[in-house]
């Protein structure tokens, strides 16, 4: 059950990503939550000869880069052990996006390098779930993840645990979930739906916080899995 409860976590993290990047796309025409595209345009950008538009792209890039070190900087493992340290950073991404969206120019790039220094803090919070690197801002990964996981499967790889294609299908799912909710959002209340997702963020930190309490610096994947408590509570009712 702990394992679940953690997985809904990211789930909904990568709702917040998906939205993010979804009203980025709409509002200033480029993405935030991973680089790939931002680097070919980079490219595109110096073969034409516009350098101050391969520098904006660039810094973009750097934002994102940014983000990232910090993140390892303060977790200091690639392994997921449920500290309190996650918590804070998903309260700081929702405190910076309230008052950055609030302070900054809606208009300018400034925003724009915010929203890239919060996925990348995000993208940072390196996680593994069930041996399957959960990827909360980018989708590309998942997609190679699931169809490598059909693809085993149609070889007839029984043996492959069904989560390694229940955890990138339904990062693609809620990322996508995440940016229709965003539009619809900001259809309805402007720049307002910035506030609650900052809101929403905040409220993730501090259920994980809460929860945190029960299961302190466990390594996520030493956490055994329902069946496998089950059997050994039943494995001590036997030897009683």
């Amino acid at each position: 059950m702990e394992k679940k409860r953690i997985f809904i976590w990211m789930c909904a993290l990568t709702v917040l990503a998906g939205l993010i990047n979804t009203l980025s796309i709409r509002n200033f025409a480029i993405t935030v939550s991973h680089i790939t595209g931002i680097v070919s345009n980079t490219a595109i950008s110096i073969y034409n000869g516009t350098p101050a538009n391969a520098g904006w792209l660039l810094s973009v890039v750097g934002a994102f880069l940014a983000g990232a070190i910090i993140s390892a900087y303060i977790t200091g493992e690639r392994k997921f052990f449920l500290r309190r340290i996650y918590g804070y950073i998903v309260i700081a991404i929702g405190v910076m996006l309230f008052v950055g969206v609030h302070t900054l120019s809606r208009e300018g790039r400034m925003i724009v390098y915010l929203f890239a220094l919060l996925m990348g803090i995000q993208n940072g919070m390196i996680v593994s779930f069930k041996g399957v690197l959960v990827r909360m801002t980018h989708m590309t990964g998942y997609l190679t993840d699931l169809g490598v996981y059909i693809g085993y499967r149609l070889r007839g790889e029984i043996k492959e645990d069904v989560w390694m294609g229940i955890v990138p299908a339904s990062g693609l799912a809620v990322f996508t979930l995440g940016g229709i909710l965003g539009l619809w959002m900001f259809s309805k209340i402007g720049y307002g739906a910035y506030d609650v997702t900052a809101a929403a963020y905040i409220v993730l930190g501090i259920a994980y916080l809460v929860h945190q309490k029960h299961i302190n610096n466990m390594n996520l994947d030493d956490i055994p899995d329902d069946e496998q408590v089950f059997s050994i509570e039943n494995a001590m009712v036997t030897e009683d």
